[in-house]
């Protein structure tokens, strides 16, 4: 760059600083996103305090990561004295600059006061895909807040997948906690991971003495969506808590097998009307004719969401072949099923 090139976009770099004060938010904006360009002027400072208002937060964001590593040497200096909700905010950039000079921040970040900032900095570490750092996740998976150990769980996951013998093995142990918390998390990571070693483990929690773990164990056995774990779900339908029935049931319904279809038949007469539905709608999946009967027969049931949503779901599977049982819903006696028969038989005339 010439001395007269370098004047003037120094020059154009003050204007547009001068900008960044004006009482328009589009023109705010505009600045943020050329100073952006241009490596962030003379003080990036003034751009991340402009992230306050929320309304400028995505220009301020794509300004820091076209500005790369110089716009996160502003952040990691300002992370220390910044307020809450702007840690958190730091910490969500670092991750979208991707670079891993901005991790010993978010490291430090994962033990802040702040829930939402814990929550960001686990996020953001798996967004750069910090391995390394993973064993200081697993204390977040005790959180006081939940979404602070949903966010562990996922950047778990994120971070496990690149190295996951290792990360299997070493979460194993932990199944066994007496903490039904950091079981349950543990068992939906393992499932998240994707690894057939962790299948026994995982059917071994559909035992647990917690009905969040079990629900957890059903919900990961359909994540794996390993053959081995369909039989073993038929615990879950069996438990007494409805929740843990429905997570084996929306597991079962992810195989669209014949195996998983005769657990769902089973299920097609739960107890509770959501754990039906939910069965239906995983048998309109695996389309079989045992699928068909069942779906037929609850056109007519006596629930009304129920029989609403078999015609739902018949209407799914069979298209055009559906109508003359669908048909039959026009006469349910509640007027709620039949308007559902009418509007379903009108999707088929078109």
């Amino acid at each position: 760059m010439t001395v007269d090139e370098e004047i003037r976009a120094n020059a154009n770099s003050h204007l547009l600083t001068g900008l960044l004060d004006s009482p328009s938010i589009d023109i705010k904006k505009g600045a943020v996103v050329i100073l952006g360009i241009m490596g962030g002027g003379a003080d990036p400072a003034m751009i991340l305090n402009l992230a306050s208002d929320e309304r400028m937060q995505d220009a301020v964001t794509d300004a820091f990561v076209k500005m790369g590593e110089k716009g996160l040497e502003v952040l990691t200096e300002t992370f220390p004295d910044a307020d809450d909700k702007m840690r958190s905010y730091i910490c969500m950039v670092i991750g979208k600059i991707g670079d891993k000079k901005g991790v010993n921040t978010l490291t430090s970040a994962l033990s802040d006061p702040y829930g939402h900032t814990r929550q960001s900095a686990a996020l953001a570490i798996a967004e750069i895909g910090a391995i390394e750092t993973l064993p200081l996740l697993v204390p977040l998976l005790l959180d006081e807040f939940e979404d602070v150990e949903e966010a562990a769980v996922q950047a778990i996951i994120r971070l496990s997948k690149e190295s996951q013998v290792e990360a299997v093995r070493s979460l194993l142990d932990g199944i066994a906690s007496r903490e039904p918390r950091l079981r349950r998390n543990i068992t939906a990571i393992l499932g998240g991971i994707g690894s057939k070693d962790a299948l026994p483990a995982i059917i071994s929690s559909l035992k647990d003495e917690d009905s969040d773990v079990r629900k957890a164990a059903a919900t990961a056995i359909g994540n794996l969506m390993l053959k081995e774990g369909i039989d073993p779900l038929a615990i879950a339908l069996a438990d007494e808590d409805g929740q843990v029935r429905l997570a084996g049931v929306n597991a079962l319904s992810r195989f669209q097998s014949i195996e998983a279809g005769r657990l769902l038949a089973l299920a097609s007469d739960d107890t509770d009307i959501w754990v039906r539905c939910a069965a239906l709608k995983g048998l309109s999946k695996i389309g079989d004719k045992n699928a068909e009967k069942i779906l037929s027969r609850a056109v007519m049931d006596e629930v009304g969401v129920v029989a609403i949503t078999a015609i739902e779901s018949l209407f799914a599977m069979k298209g055009v072949e559906a109508v003359e049982t669908v048909k039959k819903g026009l006469r349910h006696n509640n007027p709620d099923v039949a308007w559902a028969a009418e509007k379903t038989l009108s999707k088929i005339a078109k």
